[in-house]
């Protein structure tokens, strides 16, 4: 449009005109320097820095010590229903409900496993056992041939997950 229509083109010829679009571009460039500034400051203030480090390790020590205390626990529990009610406990329905509850307030766990003496699956906490599996060729198996109580630990790779093994073994005699 034109000057005689009094169109928005007239417009930006009148020093009213010049000073709104100044002022809006002005503003515009204020709030995107606000907002990339916000978001530079907040992305730096997520990474660790060398003196949030020392701080750091203990925590997550502690939260990894916390972890294996639980696990500790759940499997000494479960281990104490055994020696009470005999090792044919392992699979009975109540045992299952047993390790299936404890499993159910432990979330950072894949399982609970109970195994014979040749590495068969006895009890779950899953809701089934694979017909022919066994573990008796894993290195925590072999280990409490020869061994007794907690002690056996690994880690492996499942997928993108890393699995940490705790196992606690029984004798026969116990």
């Amino acid at each position: 449009m034109d000057k005689k229509s009094g169109g928005p083109s007239s417009l930006m010829h009148t020093p009213l005109g010049r000073s709104m679009a100044v002022f809006l571009l002005l503003t515009g460039m204020a709030v995107t320097a606000v907002s990339v500034w916000s978001v530079w400051k907040s992305g730096n203030s997520c990474l660790p820095t060398e003196k949030m480090m020392p701080g750091i390790f203990p925590f997550l020590a502690r939260q990894a010590e916390d972890a294996f205390l639980q696990v500790d626990i759940t499997l000494t529990d479960a281990v104490r229903q055994l020696r009470l009610n005999g090792a044919d406990y392992a699979a009975t329905p109540a045992f299952a409900r047993q390790i299936k509850e404890q499993h159910g307030k432990l979330p950072q766990l894949h399982g609970l496993f109970i195994y014979d003496s040749r590495g068969n699956w006895i009890a779950t906490s899953g809701n089934y056992i694979p017909a022919k599996a066994s573990n008796a060729d894993r290195k925590y198996f072999i280990w409490h041939r020869t061994h007794t109580g907690t002690g056996s630990t690994s880690v492996r790779s499942s997928g993108a997950a890393r699995r940490v093994t705790w196992s606690f073994g029984l004798n026969a005699a116990e």
